[in-house]
C-alpha cells in the first residue's frame, strides 16, 4: 500500500505541474515587457475616423504590459500620443525600454495608427492625460496638434539618446 500511494502522490504532483504550465502567461519570463494576459486573437478593427475607439483599444494594450500602471492616449491624424505611469520599482532602463514596447504594440495591434509616441516622464504624461481628456470631451483635435508635435518631437529625441 505504501508504494501505491507514493505513485499517486507522483501522478497527481504531475498532473498539476502541467496544469500550471497551460495557464495563461506561465511561459512568460519574469521582467519580460510582454503582455500580462493571452493577447486576443484579432484586435478588433475601427471605422474610418472613430478615434474615441482607437484611444479606448491602445489605452488596453498599453495597460496590458508588465510595468505599466496606467496610460492615456490622445489619437491626432492617425498618430498616438501616449502617456504612461509606472508602477513601482521600474528602473529607468527598464522604462525605456516600455516606452518602445509600448510604440510597438500600438501600431501593430490598434487598427488604423500608423506611429505612436510613448512616454514614461511624469510631466509629458500628465500633459497627454489632460489633452486625451479634452479630446474625449469634445474639444478639436486641431487645438492640440502642434502641441503634440513638439511632445512628439521631444519623445522621439529622447528615445534616441
Amino acid at each position: 500500500m505504501g508504494r501505491r500511494w507514493l505513485w499517486v502522490l507522483a501522478a497527481g504532483a504531475l498532473a498539476l505541474v502541467a496544469a500550471m504550465a497551460a495557464m495563461p502567461g506561465s511561459r512568460e519570463p519574469g521582467g519580460q515587457e510582454g503582455p500580462r494576459l493571452v493577447q486576443l486573437r484579432r484586435d478588433p478593427v475601427h471605422e474610418e475616423g472613430d478615434r474615441r475607439a482607437q484611444e479606448e483599444h491602445a489605452q488596453q494594450v498599453v495597460e496590458q504590459i508588465n510595468g505599466v500602471e496606467r496610460a492615456w492616449v490622445a489619437v491626432v491624424d492617425r498618430t498616438a500620443y501616449v502617456g504612461v505611469e509606472l508602477g513601482p520599482g521600474v528602473d529607468q532602463e527598464r522604462a525605456e525600454r516600455i516606452e518602445r514596447t509600448v510604440t510597438e504594440q500600438i501600431v501593430s495591434r490598434v487598427d488604423k495608427i500608423d506611429q505612436a509616441f510613448a512616454s514614461t516622464d511624469p510631466g509629458v504624461a500628465g500633459r497627454i492625460r489632460e489633452i486625451s481628456r479634452e479630446l474625449a470631451a469634445g474639444r478639436p483635435e486641431s487645438d492640440y496638434r502642434a502641441e503634440l508635435e513638439e511632445l512628439a518631437g521631444r519623445m522621439k529625441a529622447r528615445m534616441h539618446q
